[in-house]
C-alpha cells in the first residue's frame, strides 16, 4: 500500500521535493495525513520543531489541490500575531506552487491588505480569535466561509484553560453553523498533560476524534544550576553563561525582563527584549536577530515560549524556577535540535528556588505535565456572545437567543436557567431591550460599545489599562501599565531594553510621551495574574523535601546547596499530604504548613486560616505552603493551625469563598454584564478553583509534626527507584547534571521559600 507521500497531489509532491528536499514524510506527518483522511477532529502532539505545521497543512493543501478549492478553505487560528507572521511564509511556500494563497488577518496588518474581493479570498487565512470574531460578525460571513473545510488551532494548549479559549471554542461551533457543515478541526500542541481532555475540548462528543502523538528520539539534556543571591552577581553569572552563544533568557514577568536588560546593558552585544508590551518593531528586531546566525541574547517572557521559529539555540536560561512543568518543557524544546545536546541553565536567587528547579526537572523526567481544565462557568463570555448574536440578528425572540448561544460548546454545561439569568440581567441593565415579543440591543450596549468602542466587544482580553509610550516624533516604544504611567516618579525607566524619560502625558488618549533618558532608574511594572508554582511542581518539591534529597544525579556543589535549603525545613514531612510544623523563631514560634497545592491553592488556604485565626495572626502564602506567625505559644500555635485546616476539609465551597478577597467585576472583560451572584460563583470555581482544592484536600492527610519528630511519619521516606524516562519519550533523558557558579550567603527572604 502506498504511503502518504505517494498519495499526495503531484504539485504538492514536487513542492516538497524541490523546495524542502523531502523524498518522504516523517512518521508524525504520515500518521496525521492518515488520521485527517478519516474526517475526524485531530489533536497532534509533537515537540517544538517536530514538524506539526507541515503535518496539519499537508492534508489541507492536498485536498484543496485535488478538489480545486475556491475561497477560504482553511482557517489557521493562532494565539499570537507574531506566530502568524512567522508561519505565513512557511505556509505560503507550500501553497504557492499550486496557485493557492495564504494571507494574515490581524490588527497589525494594514487595512488595505485585509480587504479581499469575493473572488480573491485567500485559501488559507491565518488569523487571531479576535479578528475571526470580527469577520464572523460581518454580514458577508456566510458567503466568505461557505467553502470552509478545515480549522487548524495552533498552540491549542495556550487557549484551553483561558477566557480566550472559551471564545475560541464558541467560534469553532459558530464556524460550523456559518459554513453549514462540520468543519474539520486540527489542534497542534507540544506539551499537554491531559491530551484526551484537550481533544474533547477541541471537538465534541458527537464528532469523531483522533489523537496523533509520535514521540521523538531521545536527546541528551545538559542542565546547570547557578544559585547567586546578589542581583548584580546574578547578572554577571548570566553574562558568563550566554556570551558568544545564541541564547534565550526566560524571565517570570515583563518587569523582570526590563530589569535584567538594564543590568546587562553594555555587557553583551546582540542584547534584545521580547515581551507583550514592547512595540511590534522591537519584537520583530529580536526575531530577526535570532535567525541571523550570529550570537545573541534575547531576554523574554512566554512570548517566545510558543512556536515562533527562531532557529537553532545553544542555550536556554530560566531566571528563577519555572512555574509549571509544561512551561519548562516548552522552553526546553527550544534547544537540542539537529542531534545536538539540549542545554538548559537555571539562574536562581536562593537555595530554596533550587528545590523547585529540581522538582520541575524530576517531574518532567517522569513524563508528567499539568492537565489543562477549561473554565466551567464562563458567564462573562456567555454575556458577550449573547450581545454579539443580538447585534447581528437585530431582533429575535429571547428563547431563540438563549438556545442559539447556550448550545455553543463552552456553554452547554451551564443550566438553561442560568443562561436565562444572564439574559435577564442584560435586560435589567439596559443592554437588551424588549420590542413586543422580540428583544434587541438596548441603550446601555449602544453607550458602552458604540463607535470606536465597538471593537472592545470582539475581545475577551481585558484592555483599557495601558498607556501607549511614543516619542515626540510619533514612534511607538511600547505600552505601560496605567498605574505606572500616571505615577510621577523621577528617573528614567527601561522599556524594550532602552532607557526612557517621560516628557509628557495625555490621560484622555492614554499616551505617554517619552524620549531617551539615562539618569536614574525606576522599575516599570504591569498588572497581571499572580503566578507561582503549579500543584504538580509543588507536589514534586514536597517529595524532595520529604526524602531530603533529589532523585537526580547532582554534583557536589548542587547537592550541598540543596542540603542547605532542606535544613531550613526541620522535622518530618509527609511526602504527599499536608504537614504542619512548629518552628522556634527567637522568643516566639512560627508555623510552617507544607502543601502540594501550589501557589494559587496556598493563597486560598491562607485566606481561610486567616479567617479562622483572626486579625492578630500574620499569614503569608508561598509556593511551598503557608507561613503563620502570632498564632499562639509553642504547642498551641501548631494545634490551632491544624484545627483550622481540619475545618477547611469539612467546609463547603461557599464557606471558603466568603473568606477570599473579592474580585471586582472589572477584573474580567464583560464582568459587569453578569449578575453579582453568578460572577461570585464564577470566581469561586474558575479563578480560585475552590472545589478542586477541597477535592485535593479531602485526599490529603493533615499531619501535625514537631521539628525533632523524625518518627512522626513512618513512611516519610518511602524508597522508590530513580525514575527512568519512557523509551522514545520526547521529554526523555537527564543525561548529565552540571553546576555553574559560586554559592553565596543565605539570600534575602522572598515568597519562594518557607523563610
Amino acid at each position: 500500500m502506498p504511503g502518504a507521500y505517494d498519495r499526495l497531489h503531484g504539485t504538492l509532491q514536487a513542492t516538497l521535493l524541490h523546495r524542502l528536499g523531502w523524498h518522504s514524510l516523517r512518521p508524525l506527518q504520515e500518521e496525521t495525513y492518515a488520521a485527517a483522511s478519516t474526517g475526524a477532529d485531530l489533536l497532534v502532539i509533537a515537540p517544538t520543531a517536530g514538524g506539526k505545521t507541515e503535518a496539519a497543512m499537508l492534508p489541507v493543501i492536498d485536498r484543496a489541490l485535488k478538489e480545486g478549492a475556491r475561497g477560504v478553505f482553511c482557517i489557521y487560528l493562532s494565539p499570537l500575531k507574531a506566530l502568524i507572521n512567522d508561519q505565513l511564509d512557511r505556509i505560503s511556500a507550500l501553497c504557492a506552487p499550486g496557485r493557492l494563497t495564504a494571507a494574515a488577518f490581524h490588527g497589525d496588518v494594514p487595512p488595505s491588505e485585509r480587504r479581499h474581493e469575493p473572488d480573491d479570498e485567500p485559501h488559507v487565512l491565518l488569523i487571531t480569535p479576535e479578528s475571526l470574531e470580527v469577520l464572523l460578525h460581518a454580514r458577508d460571513a456566510p458567503v466568505r466561509f461557505s467553502p470552509l473545510r478545515y480549522v487548524v488551532v495552533d498552540e491549542v494548549h495556550a487557549f484551553v484553560g483561558t477566557d480566550r479559549g472559551v471564545q475560541v471554542r464558541a467560534l469553532l461551533d459558530r464556524l460550523d453553523r456559518t459554513a453549514c457543515r462540520n468543519v474539520q478541526r486540527i489542534g497542534l500542541s507540544a506539551t499537554v498533560g491531559n491530551p484526551e481532555g484537550v481533544l474533547a475540548w477541541l471537538s465534541s462528543p458527537e464528532r469523531r476524534q483522533r489523537l496523533v502523538r509520535i514521540p521523538s528520539p531521545p536527546v541528551p539534556r545538559l542542565f546547570s544550576f547557578c544559585v547567586e543571591p546578589g542581583e548584580v552577581e546574578r547578572a554577571e553569572a548570566l553574562v558568563r553563561l550566554v556570551r558568544g552563544r545564541r541564547a534565550l533568557v526566560f524571565a517570570r514577568s515583563r518587569g523582570e525582563v526590563e530589569r535584567l536588560a538594564h543590568l546587562l546593558d553594555g555587557q553583551l552585544p546582540g542584547l534584545y527584549c521580547h515581551h507583550s508590551s514592547v512595540s511590534p518593531a522591537t519584537r520583530e528586531m529580536a526575531e530577526r536577530a535570532a535567525k541571523s546566525g550570529e550570537p545573541f541574547c534575547i531576554v523574554c517572557t512566554s512570548t517566545l515560549e510558543l512556536g515562533i521559529d527562531i532557529g537553532d539555540l545553544d542555550l536556554v536560561v530560566q531566571s528563577g524556577p519555572p512555574s509549571s512543568v509544561a512551561s519548562f518543557l516548552q522552553r526546553l524544546g527550544r534547544t537540542g535540535r539537529r542531534d545536538r545536546s539540549a542545554r538548559f541553565a537555571f539562574l536562581l536567587a536562593r537555595p530554596c528556588e533550587l528545590v523547585f528547579a529540581l522538582a520541575t526537572v524530576e517531574a518532567a523526567s517522569r513524563g508528567e505535565a499539568e492537565p489543562i481544565r477549561p473554565p466551567e462557568r464562563p458567564y462573562h463570555v456567555l454575556a458577550q456572545q449573547l450581545l454579539l448574536h443580538l447585534i447581528r440578528a437585530r431582533r429575535t425572540r429571547l428563547s431563540v437567543l438563549r438556545d442559539l448561544v447556550g448550545s455553543l460548546g463552552p456553554f452547554r454545561a451551564i443550566p438553561p436557567e442560568e443562561v436565562d439569568r444572564v439574559a435577564a440581567h442584560l435586560l435589567e441593565a439596559g443592554f437588551i431591550t424588549r420590542d413586543g415579543d422580540l428583544v434587541m440591543v438596548g441603550p446601555a450596549t449602544e453607550s458602552a460599545f458604540s463607535g470606536v468602542h465597538r471593537q472592545e466587544l470582539f475581545s475577551v482580553l481585558r484592555g483599557g489599562r495601558d498607556y501607549r509610550a511614543i516619542t515626540p516624533d510619533g514612534e511607538e516604544v511600547g505600552r505601560l501599565d496605567a498605574r505606572f504611567a500616571r505615577s510621577d516618579g523621577n528617573g528614567a525607566f527601561s522599556l524594550g531594553g532602552r532607557s526612557w524619560s517621560v516628557v509628557g502625558r495625555d490621560d484622555r488618549h492614554g499616551l505617554l510621551i517619552v524620549e531617551p533618558g539615562t539618569e536614574g532608574h525606576r522599575k516599570a511594572f504591569w498588572s497581571g495574574e499572580r503566578g507561582g508554582a503549579s500543584p504538580l511542581v509543588a507536589a514534586s518539591a514536597l517529595r524532595i523535601i520529604a526524602e531530603r534529597s533529589s532523585r537526580l544525579t547532582l554534583d557536589e556543589v548542587t547537592r550541598s546547596t540543596l542540603e542547605d535549603a532542606l535544613e531550613l525545613i526541620p522535622g518530618a514531612v509527609h511526602p504527599t499530604g499536608v504537614t504542619v510544623l512548629e518552628i522556634p523563631d527567637g522568643g516566639t514560634v512560627r508555623v510552617l504548613v507544607l502543601t502540594p497545592f501550589g501557589a494559587a491553592g496556598n493563597r486560598v488556604v491562607a485566606s481561610f486560616i486567616n479567617a479562622r485565626l483572626g486579625p492578630r495572626s500574620a499569614i503569608r502564602p508561598t509556593d511551598f505552603g503557608i507561613v503563620v506567625r502570632r498564632a499562639g505559644s509553642a504547642g498551641l500555635a501548631g494545634t490551632r493551625v491544624h484545627a483550622a485546616l481540619e475545618s477547611l476539609r469539612s467546609a463547603t465551597p461557599e464557606e471558603v469563598a466568603r473568606t477570599l478577597p473579592p474580585l471586582p467585576s472589572s477584573q474580567r472583560a464583560f464582568g459587569s454584564l453578569v449578575p453579582s451572584e453568578l460572577f461570585e460563583r464564577m470566581v469561586m470555581e474558575d479563578v480560585y478553583r475552590v472545589p478542586d482544592l477541597l477535592s485535593s484536600l479531602a485526599q490529603s492527610p493533615i499531619v501535625l509534626a514537631r521539628p525533632d519528630d523524625d518518627d512522626a511519619l513512618h513512611d516519610r521516606r518511602r524508597p522508590e527507584e530513580k525514575p527512568v524516562p519512557r523509551e522514545g519519550d520526547p521529554r526523555q533523558g537527564v543525561r548529565k547534571i552540571e553546576t555553574d557558579g559560586d554559592q553565596g550567603e543565605e539570600p534575602e527572604k522572598t515568597d519562594k521559600g518557607p523563610e
